[in-house]
């Protein structure tokens, strides 16, 4: 690709921060109640990506109940009917509504000067003040908005203390059950696809009190999404030692040797700053987590509290020794997720880490991150302890994630619901994801889309995510519906990049958590335990993996944990994880 002399992001680190957002919001596993009540039918299909929208030949105003009409969505079979269907525009008379959500884009400062929300506007007719702030912002100025009394129509995103349900009860959210049931189509028909996503987008009475962003790709909606980010090794280090690609534990021992003595690597194994990295690589080989997870008997455990955790940091304290650890891992990774920052792997300092999907084969010099086409690495899976285990994983992908709040204080709730069920229709993820038909992207028709040279080769040097940011929003804190897929399209040298997001998608994930949503006295007596624990286990962690304290106090530091109260929180866990499989 040509490059010029714009400042550049990257990919990688835009699509991780963007998914760690998504991924951190208290997100929560909703549950749902009883068919008859909900009209959750359990023998549709995933729906297909259909258009999902008609336009208007009422000539009439369809922001009033009376006059919406839609796109034939399969909807509620219960108590409420099946929900009206709009038409666009939505309105005849132009209206307004303010949304707040977070935004990052260092070419297009406003929303709506980029082409495809302006098309979503002329389409619609609904014209959006948009709130926006950056992602490292966004929890500090939800908290600042909340307390101010003075909020959006629509709030993308955040957490209400006490929990989102707390917000409904307190008056200041919008109870949206009713507005799925009568307005949304679209998103009825995503949430009837089966229980587990009935689960995921009602709450434990079965109802629809907060909207959630749905995971999907170009064919269907609902589907979810590939592993991102996981275990990498420099295969190009491999291959010139005439070394395997490591599978056990030891084996990664040898190969970390040979990665320090014979490549000079400073930090042969790069890990995040409490030890661990997004997927939880050598840690999930002894069976635990870092946090709650589910034992193999279906029970809740917390990893710290397991004879493997002991295991795992063990092993590390012995690698970090022997020098086979990055030496300033406490202070090197992103948000202690990612092992390995992209100076470290383009200056050769360490050759295991965890990576975005993106730079895999020759991904760091296609994203102008290294000097030459030298560099290759490749997927791995998360270690074992013994050959032919399988390969566990804690990290999973989602089909939910990120609330979208209607603020009590809405003044057209029936037309902000058709607004955003618009979001969940096909021409809505083709703007928002692949631009403007003819101008950045083309289809077929049938599924497959190419983006075009606008994008893929800008005349003004723009990397490919970077082209595209100048006509769209797209990225996982979309509104309504997140196209997981439409980034493979951005790069070349994709099918080894794809079998890497395979790889690691397919590994044993029997250790994620199925919760219910807490309660608002659980999430009390919860938050009011958990922080100091984190952080005792957080601390206590690094002493031991650099030999700050003895291992002969780990009894010690267990003990700790049950009087901070660790069993208490334990026991909420497992409460809504009964609740979840009992639905």
């Amino acid at each position: 690709m040509k490059k010029g002399n714009h400042t550049k992001r990257t990919a990688s680190k835009w699509l991780c921060l963007m998914l760690c957002l998504l991924l951190t919001t208290s997100i929560v596993l909703a549950g749902c109640g009883k068919k008859e009540d909900t009209g959750k039918n359990d023998s549709q299909k995933t729906p297909s990506m259909t258009d999902g929208t008609k336009e208007d030949t009422s000539n009439g105003d369809t922001s009033d109940e009376e006059s919406t009409t839609g796109d034939g969505a399969q909807g509620s079979e219960g108590t409420t009917g099946e929900p009206e269907q709009w038409t666009l525009p939505l309105t005849e008379e132009k209206k307004e509504i303010s949304v707040w959500r977070t935004y990052s884009n260092q070419y297009v400062e406003d929303l709506n000067d980029l082409p495809t929300i302006q098309k979503i506007e002329e389409r619609t007719n609904v014209h959006v003040n948009w709130i926006t702030v950056s992602m490292m912002e966004a929890s500090e100025k939800f908290g600042l908005m909340l307390a101010s009394g003075e909020l959006p129509d629509v709030m993308a995103g955040g957490t209400y203390t006490g929990g989102n349900q707390k917000g409904i009860d307190d008056g200041v959210f919008l109870d949206c059950d009713d507005l799925v049931k009568s307005y949304m189509p679209n998103y009825l028909a995503i949430a009837t696809v089966n229980d587990d996503i009935w689960k995921k987008l009602t709450a434990s009475d079965g109802k629809f009190h907060i909207l959630k962003c749905v995971f999907g790709n170009n064919q269907v909606m609902a589907s979810e999404e590939q592993a991102w980010n996981g275990l990498a090794i420099r295969k190009d280090w491999l291959d010139e030692l005439n070394l395997e690609v490591p599978a056990t534990i030891d084996e990664w021992h040898d190969v970390l040797v040979a990665f320090r003595d014979q490549k000079g690597a400073e930090a042969p194994l790069s890990t995040g700053q409490y030890g661990y990295t997004m997927m939880e690589p050598f840690l999930t080989a002894y069976g635990v987590a870092s946090e709650f997870y589910t034992k193999p008997d279906g029970t809740i455990g917390y990893g710290p509290m397991e004879e493997g955790y002991r295991q795992w940091i063990e092993l590390f304290r012995a690698w970090y020794a022997e020098g086979l650890i990055d030496p300033n891992f406490i202070t090197t990774g992103f948000g202690g997720l990612f092992g390995a920052s992209d100076e470290a792997v383009y200056n050769d300092k360490t050759g295991g880490f965890n990576v975005s999907w993106n730079y895999l084969a020759d991904g760091f010099y296609e994203n102008g991150k290294y000097p030459n086409d030298s560099i290759e690495v490749v997927a791995v899976e998360n270690p074992v302890l013994n050959k032919g285990d399988a390969p566990k994983v804690f990290y999973t992908p989602n089909i939910t994630a990120g609330d979208n709040i209607i603020s009590a204080t809405c003044k057209d709730p029936i037309l902000v619901a058709k607004w955003l069920d618009y979001w969940y229709t096909k021409e809505a993820m083709e703007l928002n994801h692949y631009g403007i038909e003819g101008e950045t992207y083309t289809t077929d028709g049938n599924g497959n889309y190419e983006f075009t040279d606008l994008i893929l080769n800008n005349p003004e040097g723009y990397t490919s995510p970077d082209a595209l940011s100048l006509y769209s929003v797209a990225g996982p804190a979309a509104l309504g519906f997140y196209n997981w897929e439409y980034m493979n399209f951005l790069y070349p040298n994709l099918e080894p990049k794809l079998a890497g997001k395979v790889l690691w998608t397919g590994q044993d994930r029997s250790m994620l958590l199925n919760v219910d949503d807490m309660t608002y006295d659980e999430q009390i007596e919860f938050n009011s335990i958990y922080t100091d624990v984190q952080t005792l286990v957080q601390e206590s962690t690094v002493k031991y993996i650099i030999g700050a304290e003895s291992m002969d106090s780990y009894d010690s530091f267990v003990q700790k944990l049950h009087d901070y109260g660790i069993d208490k929180c334990l026991a909420i866990r497992q409460a809504q994880a009964d609740r979840y499989s009992s639905r």
